[in-house]
């Protein structure tokens, strides 16, 4: 009789699970409106185009850099689980500095006057990574306990 695996029967799945809903929520988000500002209206793709060119320009700039550490939890999920957990949490900390920002460059007309449900599809693209990582850092802990108290 086959020995239960977590791992390998029930984790896969759900880990794919997040990571695919994770994907979608950023995916989704990048043809929402972000933010509103007295100029208008803007749409996540243009943030996350111009962003590598914008982000020395001021602390809501600075945002951009929660996409690439998304990316690394995306990338790091399946085998290097402390990596995607710490990414993801650093990720949504950087995404949620932005609610403290007031500008998004230095132009007056650039002053935040709300944000767009694409702001919240993208911080939840995070989040979402960040419970899926959760999730199969337990499973290995409880796996790990397990093969050590049956060696035992």
């Amino acid at each position: 009789m086959k020995e239960y695996d977590p791992d390998s029967s029930y984790v896969e799945p759900i880990s794919r699970r997040f990571l695919l809903w994770s994907w979608l929520l950023f995916m989704a988000s990048l043809f929402m409106p972000r933010y509103y500002t007295m100029a208008g209206t803007q749409v996540g793709i243009l943030d996350l185009v111009y962003g590598v060119f914008g982000f020395f320009m001021g602390a809501a700039n600075a945002c951009w850099l929660a996409n690439p550490l998304l990316f690394i939890a995306w990338g790091t999920s399946k085998n290097k689980t402390n990596y995607s957990l710490f990414c993801s949490l650093c990720a949504i900390a950087i995404a949620l500095l932005f609610l403290n920002a007031n500008q998004v460059s230095f132009s007056p007309t650039e002053t935040i006057s709300g944000y767009g449900i694409g702001y919240y599809f993208w911080v939840a693209s995070m989040l979402v990574m960040l419970i899926g990582s959760l999730i199969r850092k337990r499973v290995r802990i409880d796996k790990t306990n397990t093969e050590s108290t049956n060696n035992s």
